[in-house]
């Protein structure tokens, strides 16, 4: 099918954004799409297919953004937010791609996007994006899948939050966006014995310091192995992509901040998702699985160096695991809803 075409016709569309992450080993040039490569091969009954990519009216997407880069560059701006697309591959000439697949009686379109929220500017190309695909589509449900950071202490890694909603916390410059602070979605019903029979590997967090509420700090003690869970919350996902540079708050806010009484895990590019899927009248889910615990804050600023560090070795090691995690989840509801 021609790239230019409309988005196949579909029951469940999976929303995958780009989970690019560095390995464990840590190396600048070893980086692994961990989401996809999960997503593949456990839909892929035939060993995976040859993607098609999606650049329906992409051209005139560009020339937004264009024009965005030259606005900003003449109101001396250096925003955080800037107009990029992910490079390599197909990532500077679509919106992204896509495979069809059956799970059931379900046709499930798993769909890899280039765009994300922080691609921004006066008319959000991701927004934009959402609304023609799901013109295209027109599925009874469409899935944003990702990775997420904890906002209680009870958070461990590998667990994988289901929720039918979707908060902007947005910073820097979209915290104006008149949408900002607005939660939506919250139609739809995922059902606990969906997920009754699922269980998965245990995990435990290193032993190398104290960077959680679940280390006992005063010897240094590690928590033992514990199987992942998965929880269906009423709270909203927060879409945060500006609090650190991988979307996960770094620390735990007190009194009015405290993420844990805002929603259930910080990611990056749900809360578009929620608002498309809204205005079109289609059902939207969020699977999230917590690769980033919620880290202690420190009282100094300098410590805060330690805890991206921890933050990216979290993402870094327990990335594959969590995909692993959210894709079964994922499976099992194409399967039933």
């Amino acid at each position: 099918m021609p790239p230019t075409d409309p988005l196949p016709r579909c029951d469940v569309l999976v929303l995958s954004w780009g989970h690019v992450v560095p390995t464990a080993r840590g190396e600048d040039k070893e980086w692994d799409d961990v989401m996809w490569r999960e997503l593949t091969e456990k839909f892929s009954v035939n060993g995976g297919r040859d993607r098609t990519e999606y650049s329906r009216d992409f051209s005139r997407i560009l020339a937004d953004l264009a024009a965005y880069e030259l606005w900003q560059a003449k109101a001396g701006r250096s925003a955080a937010v800037r107009p990029q697309l992910r490079r390599g591959g197909s990532g500077g000439r679509c919106f992204g791609s896509y495979v069809l697949e059956t799970v059931g009686k379900n046709v499930v379109c798993l769909f890899d996007s280039n765009v994300c929220l922080n691609t921004g500017g006066p008319n959000t190309p991701v927004d934009r994006m959402l609304e023609q695909m799901l013109r295209d589509a027109r599925p009874r449900l469409v899935l944003s899948i990702g990775f997420g950071g904890g906002v209680t202490a009870d958070d461990r890694v590998g667990d994988i939050v289901v929720t039918s909603r979707a908060l902007y916390r947005l910073r820097g410059d979209l915290e104006s966006f008149a949408r900002n602070g607005r939660s939506y979605g919250g139609c739809w019903q995922p059902e606990p014995e969906w997920f009754g029979r699922m269980t998965f590997k245990p995990l435990a967090e290193p032993t190398l310091a104290a960077p959680t509420p679940g280390y006992n700090v005063t010897r240094v003690t590690p928590p033992e192995k514990v199987r992942p869970l998965i929880a269906i919350d009423p709270r909203p996902v927060i879409t945060a992509p500006l609090l650190t540079s991988t979307g996960f708050d770094v620390g735990a806010p007190t009194g009015e901040d405290f993420l844990g009484r805002v929603g259930c895990a910080t990611e990056m590019d749900g809360a578009p998702v929620a608002v498309a899927a809204d205005a079109a009248g289609i059902d939207c889910g969020f699977v999230v699985g917590i690769v980033v615990p919620l880290l202690q804050r420190y009282k100094h600023d300098f410590e805060q160096g330690f805890l991206l560090g921890w933050r990216d070795y979290f993402v870094a090691t327990y990335a594959a695991a969590a995909a692993r995690n959210v894709v079964e989840v994922v499976h099992r509801i194409c399967g039933v809803a």
